[in-house]
């Protein structure tokens, strides 16, 4: 294989949730809230032996362990950061990554659109 190609697949989910952002000047200073689309992306340049990145029911799995810890909740309630979209997507990304700690074989993405067109990407690709 191309050493500059890599195989990549995705799995998205979604939560729904509120925050405000205390320091904003702006309307996101009040509460509100949002769909929260999540993709999370595994690459790798080796295939498993059932020709696969990785199961998606799997990667299903893992993304969904963390989406319905934040689902339908006041996210400042949940955390002592601040939700902006690009906290959240790092909390996703490191709970994600100590799931799959036993594959080094993966480097991970997550993606959060924290509304249509504002999208934030944390992780190692």
């Amino acid at each position: 294989m191309d050493s500059k190609n890599y195989f990549t697949a995705t799995h998205a989910g979604h939560f729904d949730s509120a925050h405000f952002l205390e320091e904003h000047e702006g309307k996101c200073k009040r509460l509100h809230g949002h769909r929260w689309d999540v993709r999370l992306s595994i690459r790798t340049k080796a295939l498993n032996k059932q020709g696969m990145v990785a199961d998606f029911a799997r990667l299903k799995e893992i993304l969904s362990a963390q989406t319905e810890k934040l689902d339908h909740y006041l996210l400042n309630e949940l955390f002592t950061f601040t939700p902006t979209a690009e906290n959240i997507t790092k909390w996703i990304y490191r709970q994600v990554r100590k799931e799959l700690k036993g594959n080094s074989a993966w480097e991970i993405a997550i993606e959060v659109d924290e509304s249509p067109g504002n999208t934030v990407r944390y992780g190692e690709f």
